[in-house]
């Protein structure tokens, strides 16, 4: 089965030439601050996210970030400083493979959240990042409480939804799988959000198939095969065909 297990990148997969301008500009402006403040960290947490995924390779973006978490810290701006252990996370899990590095910093950030309702929106990606850890490390039970966790503040996150169906599927409890897939899929439709219906339906199907529903899961399959080449969602079509 292939799954896509966290849709981090999504955001930044689509970036583009002309959105390198943009890129460019928060460079500019970040350059001429001569005082930080919350602008100024809120801008350092954005370049980060979206240009690290841009030059993946370039080693200097792990000091960037362990930059902007020490100013945010500097000026006790909270929410800059969770998002800061959030990009350090993210450097380290994905750029670095370091997960075990990653974890630390995606625990710190729910340290500094600690129960604080305002600032709870924040932890979902953070819980999201460690569950998704766990389940490519296999540590399934974990990799659950972390999405359900991160359900519970968005019940209807689509994401979720379907990482837990992905981790019911892994620890073949095949009707729990099914369950959330096709809740997932549900909330997909309503916001007509073609990447996740298309990747969702295609993991449905592949439990489907195992445990004998396979008109079902020829249906689901070839919709998702549908939805890639309508949509041209180059990202997940490999997974798709591999299912398929």
């Amino acid at each position: 089965m292939r799954h896509l297990l966290c849709f981090y990148f999504l955001s930044f997969s689509s970036l583009c030439l002309s959105q390198q301008k943009i890129v460019d500009s928060l460079e500019q402006v970040i350059s001429q601050y001569e005082k930080p403040d919350t602008t100024y960290i809120n801008l350092r947490n954005e370049y980060i996210s979206k240009k690290s995924f841009l030059t993946p390779t370039d080693s200097t973006w792990l000091d960037f970030s362990l930059k902007t978490l020490e100013v945010a810290n500097t000026i006790n701006y909270t929410k800059g400083r969770i998002m800061a252990c959030e990009r350090i996370g993210v450097v380290y899990q994905y750029l670095l493979s370091d997960h075990y590095k990653a974890i630390d910093y995606y625990l710190e950030g729910l340290k500094i959240i600690d129960g604080e309702k305002s600032l709870e929106k924040y932890g979902v990606r953070l819980l999201a990042s460690i569950g998704t850890i766990y389940l490519e490390q296999q540590e399934f039970d974990k990799a659950l409480t972390n999405f359900k966790k991160a359900l519970d503040y968005f019940p209807n996150s689509i994401s979720m939804l379907s990482n837990i169906g992905n981790v019911y599927g892994k620890k073949k409890q095949s009707d729990s799988a099914i369950y959330y897939y096709k809740r997932a899929i549900k909330e997909a439709e309503k916001t007509s959000n073609y990447l996740y219906l298309a990747n969702t339906k295609s993991d449905l199907s592949f439990v489907l198939s195992e445990v004998g529903k396979i008109k079902e899961a020829l249906v689901n399959i070839e919709e998702s095969l549908a939805l890639v080449n309508t949509h041209k969602l180059e990202f997940i079509r490999m997974a798709v065909y591999i299912n398929a």
